[in-house]
């Protein structure tokens, strides 16, 4: 098979009819026939068949369906797109997202996409907010990855808004707390977002080896929130974090830098239509979250 024979099959497999296909990749009909023709006996199998007056799938056709939506995706994908017409083009769109970010508009991302057209489908994975990921998670399918706060090689990244690492907690004694000192800050109980202290980004503020009083390590987010929220431990995290999960947060007693809300995107598809469409609408979407967090925005 080529190209042109993905693009008739996927087609087929939509529902278009031998005229629509043609129009859509400028086929003549007898062009698109012989297409077709070729792609029943490579599968051997007659793909359309009549019942009554409509022609229907085989089940041989309709099982190659997500195969080749995958092989077209992956074909597409070699060179930018020109135009992309996102209502009416049913699309795969793969979006990656650190746990670290998850919580802040997983959610709002489906919507927006969905909310243009419901022919899409949307894939999520979600990956350790953690240094050193490039080395240990595979990026190259994805349209854009969301929540990593250092660039990644081969990725073009975007910043929206800035974030502020807090002191986040449900420790009753905190409550009507202002601020704190480092000797109180290390002797409270913290939950880490890190593996061993090699890839802990605190420590350069902290001293080595971690002068906190340690009481759970983990590299996923969810795990430590049931800890924060019943207040038996407490953790450095992003104020939006706090915010969105109505946790009370105080000042850290040691500088950090802001903490980048950004989105990445391969850099060969700078301008590719398809993915300038989905970064614009994620970008709106953190925008949106953003300032009903009242985050400071990215220029």
């Amino acid at each position: 098979m080529d190209n042109e024979d993905v693009q008739v099959l996927r087609l087929l497999l939509t529902g278009a009819k031998v005229t629509e296909i043609g129009e859509q990749i400028n086929l003549s009909q007898p062009a698109v026939t012989a297409r077709i023709n070729k792609l029943r006996k490579y599968f051997d199998d007659p793909l359309l068949v009549r019942d009554g007056k409509e022609m229907v799938l085989t089940a041989k056709a309709l099982s190659l369906s997500n195969a080749i939506t995958r092989l077209h995706e992956s074909i597409q994908s070699l060179y930018p797109i020109e135009h992309f017409d996102a209502k009416n083009t049913p699309s795969i769109i793969n979006l990656y997202i650190s746990d670290g970010h998850y919580y802040f508009c997983f959610e709002e991302y489906i919507d927006a996409i969905y909310e243009v057209s419901d022919l899409h489908e949307v894939r999520i994975t979600v990956f350790p907010l953690e240094s050193g990921i490039e080395g240990r998670y595979d990026f190259q399918n994805a349209d854009i990855i969301i929540g990593t706060v250092y660039p990644i090689k081969g990725f073009t990244q975007e910043i929206i808004a800035w974030d502020q690492y807090q002191l986040v907690h449900q420790v009753r004694p905190l409550k009507n707390t202002k601020k704190i000192t480092m000797q109180q800050y290390v002797k409270l109980p913290h939950v880490v977002f890190a593996r061993e202290d090699e890839s802990n980004p605190f420590l350069e503020y902290l001293s080595r080896p971690d002068p906190r009083n340690i009481k759970l390590r983990t590299n996923n987010i969810n795990v430590a929130y049931p800890h924060l929220a019943q207040g038996r431990c407490v953790a450095t995290l992003g104020e939006s974090f706090a915010k969105e999960h109505g946790l009370a947060y105080l000042p850290l007693p040691f500088f950090t830098p802001e903490i980048p809300i950004a989105l990445s995107y391969p850099n060969f598809l700078q301008i590719d239509a398809k993915n300038r469409w989905l970064r614009n609408l994620c970008a709106k979407v953190i925008r949106t979250k953003a300032r009903a967090l009242n985050l400071k925005l990215g220029v």
